[in-house]
């Protein structure tokens, strides 16, 4: 009799043992697939910014500063995929001059930049994002 008493407890154990561990899996799958993961590197939706993290992360704050301090916070800004920056600066060009700029790549590609559409954005805008990423 103590033998099966014995015996229905430790398999009673093994039975809800086995039953929680089955749940705690399913539950990890659950919060696994309800878990968006960004990007270590870029964590925007503008290219221009996704760009500039690249180059500056783990950069000086104030090496940052240095590099856009002739520019307001207003300035519209675009990088191109190396990290390098253009701007169109008042005074320069016709008044009704498009503000769009193109690059060829060594590989024969050539990609366009806007200053005024989707890509580009304002150096106040950069500063407040990649502030974040700076030491």
């Amino acid at each position: 009799m103590k033998r099966k008493a014995v015996f229905s407890l430790m398999l009673l154990a093994c039975l809800v043992t086995g039953i929680l561990g089955m749940n705690q899996i399913k539950n990890k799958d659950v919060v696994a697939d309800d878990v968006q993961v960004k990007s270590c590197e870029t964590s925007s939706d503008n290219a221009t910014i996704n760009r500039l993290i690249k180059v500056w992360k783990g950069k000086s704050r104030e090496a940052f500063d240095n590099y856009f301090a002739d520019y307001s916070d207003e300035q519209r800004i675009i990088a191109d995929e190396e990290g390098g920056i253009l701007a169109y600066a008042d005074g320069y060009g016709d008044e009704g001059e498009s503000q769009n700029s193109y690059i060829q790549y060594e590989d024969g590609t050539v990609h366009e930049l806007d200053l005024e559409g989707p890509e580009s954005t304002t150096v106040g805008e950069a500063r407040q994002v990649l502030y974040q990423y700076l030491k």
